[in-house]
């Protein structure tokens, strides 16, 4: 379950409580949702991923969704949009692709 807390220049932060153990998410920065422990946490990351901009670069589209390289403070890693309300995120882009193809065999197809 998930309950709006606040909302830090312009994104939504909530508080997620799954089977007892709570953390703080926020909706999607630049593809990417944030996560931590406090909101505090959150924040700071937030502002963090705001301040660096956009360092996604789109490298391909696997099944309709758009697979991104981004570059967050000297590691690159890849990123999809979201499948199923989930974002994939991989060091390697034949993972990313996998779990795509994994996901829309689950719903039957995409």
């Amino acid at each position: 379950m998930k309950t709006k807390v606040l909302t830090h220049q312009g994104v939504n932060v909530y508080r997620v409580n799954v089977r007892g153990q709570i953390f703080y998410k926020s909706d999607l920065v630049y593809g990417e949702a944030v996560v931590g422990m406090t909101t505090d946490e959150v924040v700071k990351k937030i502002s963090s991923k705001q301040a660096a901009g956009d360092t996604r670069v789109h490298v391909l589209t696997h099944e309709g969704v758009n697979i991104y390289q981004v570059t967050d403070g000297g590691q690159k890693y890849f990123l999809s949009d979201p499948v199923l309300d989930e974002t994939i995120t991989a060091d390697v882009l034949d993972d990313v692709i996998l779990q795509i193809t994994r996901k829309h065999a689950m719903v039957g197809g995409f």
